[in-house]
């Protein structure tokens, strides 16, 4: 078996970031945590099918990223959050976590393609404030109508 020459830092920043622990891995690749552990220490790498199955379907990562010289930079999720405990940002499921990543992709793909201008007319927050306080349910259908946008 040809073992992927992963940087072990990378491996673990990309479990970090993904909000997951040792053990979680462990279950989603059905390996020992000695396992998982030695790769991220870079005492043993995982084979190229293990990378992939890591890459793409744990970690939600391109398998490229893992043979980086260094963890990409990129904007700590958990800034997002700052006013709750890391001990409560630790519970966080880590799809709400990939989540918040592709929306910050898209975020600094629109700020690009728009040149760094806000070309919305729109002031949401301000235009909704009155509407804070009647209900999620409303409120999701007052966006709705002022952003003209159909339920399906």
């Amino acid at each position: 078996m040809v073992k992927a020459p992963v940087n072990p830092d990378v491996m673990r920043w990309a479990r970090e970031s993904a909000n997951l622990t040792v053990d979680e891995v462990t279950i989603k690749l059905k390996k020992s945590s000695e396992v998982i552990e030695a790769w991220e220490k870079g005492l043993d790498s995982p084979s190229y099918a293990q990378l992939e199955k890591l890459a793409y379907d744990v970690y939600k990562r391109p398998m490229a990223v893992f043979f980086f010289p260094h963890p990409p930079k990129e904007d700590d999720t958990k800034k997002s959050f700052r006013t709750i405990p890391e001990a409560e940002f630790n519970r966080l499921p880590s799809a709400l976590i990939r989540q918040i990543r592709k929306a910050r992709v898209k975020q600094e793909n629109l700020y690009e393609l728009c040149n760094g201008v806000n070309t919305s007319s729109e002031h949401l927050p301000i235009d909704m404030k009155d509407k804070v306080g009647h209900g999620l349910k409303e409120l999701a259908t007052s966006i709705r109508e002022y952003l003209d946008i159909s339920p399906k």
